[in-house]
């Protein structure tokens, strides 16, 4: 598996395309930390992977952030490097 072990994020994962990448990852063994600006994408994106397969469910980090703005372009990257928890990113999809 290419991604076993790796940290990933999709920036705008709650879409058909970030959702393919995101399943793809996952089926590699990567954990993924993803983007919505909608706190509600993120939860239907976590259960609508965890129901596709369970194993998932402890590598889907979902992240509320937007991209718009300087200032929220900072306040995301504050909010990914958080929820990473010092681990390393590895890859990054937008």
């Amino acid at each position: 598996m290419a991604f076993a072990g790796k940290n990933v994020l999709i920036l705008g994962a709650s879409g058909v395309v970030g959702s393919g990448a995101a399943v793809s990852y996952l089926d590699q063994g990567a954990s993924i930390y993803y983007t919505s600006r909608d706190a509600s994408k993120i939860n239907e994106l976590k259960e609508k992977l965890t129901k596709l397969n369970g194993g998932y469910s402890g590598r889907l980090h979902g992240i509320v952030a937007s991209f718009d703005t300087e200032a929220q372009g900072v306040a995301a990257k504050a909010a990914v490097l958080a929820a990473l928890n010092g681990k390393s990113l590895d890859h990054v999809r937008a």
